[in-house]
C-alpha cells in the first residue's frame, strides 16, 4: 500500500511506551483510563475506508496507534508528532515468550500511513522512560481535520489559529488550514485601471509622472461607470480577492452620484452595486461610505470629483442612515464613515461625521499622509499636520483607520498608537504610485494596530501585502527582522495583521472562516513541517491558496 500523507487535531487521550523500535512487541504498553473512556465509541483508523469515504471519517472519532517518527515543538506546549501508523496484534505475545503474562500487545510491521498530529502532552507524558520521541509507540484518539484551535469562539480562535497552523486532510490533499485574510482598504472599481497607467501621461522627457497624474487616468475610469458598470468591475476584483484567500473587504466607496454630481433617484444606487457584488462572490463588506466636498481647501470639486462629492455633511449622514437601515441584521454587511481626507472635507466635516460614527460604533476611516501635498495644504488651513489635526478633532479611537500613513512623523504615530488606532498600510498601491515608504518601526513602538489593503487593485496579492509589513521596514532601515513579537513568530504576527487585524478594522469581530494553503505546491517542496507559515509568509503568493 502506498503511504498515505494525513493529518489529525488530537483532542484526548495519549500514552506511551519507549524501546519498540519501528515495529515489534510493546511489551509495556498498558491504556491511562482516560484513554479508555475517550476511545471507547472510536474506531480504528482504516487507510483505505478512509480514502474512500473521507467526510464520514473527519466527523467520527478515530483511534490511531504507531511509531512516532518525529517531533517538533507544537502550539500551547503541545507537541508535532509524525506518525507512522500500525496495527494493534492483541495476540499475547512478547519479546520474551517464557513472559506471556506480562505481554500486552505486539506491532505489526506494516506501515499503514504517515499522520501528521498535534499532541497537547502533560508532564506524566514527557518524563523518563515515557517521554515522547522518536521510537515512540502512541494512541492517539480525534478528529480528522479538527484541530483544537478551532474549539474557540471568535478573536481568541483566531489567534491562537496563526500560532497554531498545522497540517490537516481533506479528500484532495494535505494542506494548511489558516485565519482567512482581510484587505482593509479597497477600491473595487480601480480593478478596471490594470495596465491602463503604466505608461507615461506627460510623454515629456523632463516632466515627472506621480500620484497627481495618475490620478487624472483614474478620474476618466470614474467618469465612465454606472451601477451596472461598477457591479460588474466590483465581481471581478471580489472574486479575485476570495480566490486568494480574502474574505472580508472594506471597500472605500465614492462614487456616490451621476457624472454631472447630481444624485440618482436613488442615492444608494452605486453603494447597493458595490454590495451586490461582494456578497454574490462570497466575501463580508464593510462599505465605507466616503464623504468628499471640495478639491482642497478654498478650492471647488474639479469636473472630476462632482460625482463624489456632497452639498452638506447631512446628506452623507442621510445616506449612511439609509445604508444601515437596509443592510441592518445582516451579518456579511458593515456600514462604515469615512471622510475622504483633510483634503476633501473641512474639519467641521470631519468632527461631524466622527461623533456620528462613535454614537453608532461604526468603522471610521480617512486617507492620512499618503502626499506631502496633502501635509502641506493641511498646515496651511489649520496650522497642524493631518494627524495633529485629527487628534485635536477628537477623532483618534480603536475604531479609528488611517489608511497609508506614509508621511509621519513619529510623533503622530505615537498618537495613533495611544489611541489604539489602525494605520493601513497598501504596499503594492503606493509601490505602484512610488508614494514613498512609511515609517513602519515608528508605528509599531507607537502601538499603533497595522493591517494591509488592497487600495487599487493593481495587483491581487494579499500575502505580498502582509510580507511588505516586515519588507518595507527592511528596506527603509537596512536592517533584518525589523519586529520581533512579544509571543510567537514574525510569519504569525504578519499573518494576525493581514488577517485578525484587517477584519476588526472594518468592523467584524472575527475573520469568517478559514483557507487552506496547498502543501505539495512546488514553492513549498523542501520546506521543514514547522517552518511552512515561514516560507509563506516570506517567500510565498497568494498562488498557494487553494481555490474555495
Amino acid at each position: 500500500m502506498s503511504r498515505l500523507a494525513i493529518a489529525m487535531g488530537l483532542v484526548l487521550g495519549l500514552a506511551a511506551c519507549r524501546g519498540a523500535g519501528p515495529y515489534g512487541y510493546a511489551p509495556n504498553y498498558v491504556p491511562t483510563g482516560g484513554e479508555e473512556g475517550a476511545t471507547k465509541d472510536a474506531r480504528e483508523y482504516d487507510p483505505v475506508m478512509y480514502q474512500r469515504e473521507p467526510e464520514v471519517w473527519r466527523k467520527s472519532t478515530t483511534v490511531l496507534f504507531g511509531v512516532v517518527t518525529a517531533r517538533a515543538p507544537g502550539p500551547g506546549g503541545a507537541a508535532y508528532l509524525t506518525l507512522s501508523v500500525r496495527r494493534l496484534e492483541p495476540r499475547n505475545l512478547c519479546s520474551n515468550r517464557n513472559d506471556e503474562d506480562t505481554c500486552r500487545v505486539t506491532v505489526s510491521d506494516r506501515d499503514f500511513g504517515v499522520v501528521h498530529a498535534v499532541a497537547p502532552l502533560g508532564p506524566e507524558d514527557d518524563l523518563g522512560e515515557k517521554s515522547v520521541g522518536a521510537g515512540s509507540l502512541v494512541r492517539l484518539s480525534g478528529q480528522f481535520g479538527a484541530p483544537s484551535f478551532l474549539r474557540d469562539e471568535g478573536q481568541r480562535r483566531n489567534d491562537a489559529a496563526v500560532g497554531a497552523a498545522m497540517l490537516n486532510l481533506s479528500s484532495d490533499g494535505l494542506w494548511l488550514e489558516l485565519p482567512a485574510l482581510a484587505t482593509a482598504h479597497s477600491h473595487a472599481f480601480q480593478r478596471g485601471m490594470r495596465g491602463a497607467a503604466q505608461r507615461s501621461a506627460t510623454h515629456a522627457p523632463t516632466a515627472r509622472d506621480d500620484f497627481w497624474s495618475w490620478r487624472g487616468a483614474m478620474y476618466r475610469a470614474a467618469l465612465a461607470l454606472d451601477p451596472v458598470s461598477i457591479e460588474e468591475i466590483s465581481r471581478v476584483a471580489f472574486r479575485e480577492l476570495r480566490r486568494a484567500g480574502v474574505r472580508t473587504v472594506g471597500e472605500f466607496h465614492y462614487i456616490q452620484h451621476q457624472p454631472d454630481g447630481t444624485p440618482y433617484d436613488d442615492r444608494t444606487v452605486m453603494s447597493d452595486a458595490v454590495v451586490r457584488a461582494a456578497k454574490a462572490e462570497g466575501l463580508r463588506i464593510s462599505l465605507l461610505r466616503v464623504a468628499y466636498h471640495r478639491a482642497g481647501p478654498g478650492r471647488e470639486a474639479e469636473p472630476g470629483q462632482k460625482r463624489f462629492c456632497d452639498s452638506d455633511v447631512d446628506a452623507v449622514l442621510r445616506d449612511i442612515d439609509t445604508l444601515r437601515a437596509k443592510y441592518a441584521g445582516d451579518p456579511d454587511v458593515v456600514i462604515g464613515v469615512a471622510p475622504h481626507s483633510v483634503r476633501a472635507v473641512p474639519p467641521e466635516w470631519i468632527r461631524e461625521l466622527s461623533a456620528y460614527a462613535a454614537a453608532h460604533s461604526l468603522p471610521f476611516h480617512m486617507h492620512v499622509a499618503e502626499q506631502p501635498r496633502e501635509i502641506e495644504e493641511c498646515v496651511a488651513e489649520t496650522g497642524k499636520r493631518p494627524v495633529e489635526l485629527l487628534a485635536d478633532l477628537g477623532v483618534l479611537s480603536p475604531r479609528f483607520v488611517a489608511v497609508h500613513a506614509t508621511h509621519l512623523l513619529p510623533h503622530e504615530a505615537a498618537l495613533l498608537g495611544e489611541a489604539g488606532a489602525f494605520a493601513c498600510v497598501c504596499a503594492t498601491t503606493e509601490a505602484d504610485l512610488g508614494d514613498g515608504l512609511p515609517d513602519l518601526v515608528s508605528l509599531r513602538k507607537s502601538g499603533a494596530r497595522l493591517c494591509t489593503g488592497i487600495d487599487s487593485h493593481v495587483i491581487t496579492d494579499p500575502i505580498a501585502d502582509l510580507r511588505a509589513l516586515e519588507t518595507l521596514a527592511r528596506l527603509r532601515t537596512g536592517s533584518r527582522v525589523t519586529f520581533a513579537p512579544s509571543s510567537g513568530t514574525p510569519a504569525e504576527q504578519l499573518w494576525r495583521e493581514g488577517s485578525i487585524a484587517g477584519a476588526a478594522a472594518c468592523g467584524f469581530a472575527d475573520v469568517g472562516g478559514t483557507i487552506r494553503i496547498a502543501r505539495e505546491h512546488p514553492a513549498l517542496a523542501l520546506v521543514e513541517d514547522e517552518l511552512l507559515l515561514d516560507a509563506v509568509v516570506f517567500s510565498g503568493s497568494s498562488a498557494l491558496v487553494s481555490a474555495p
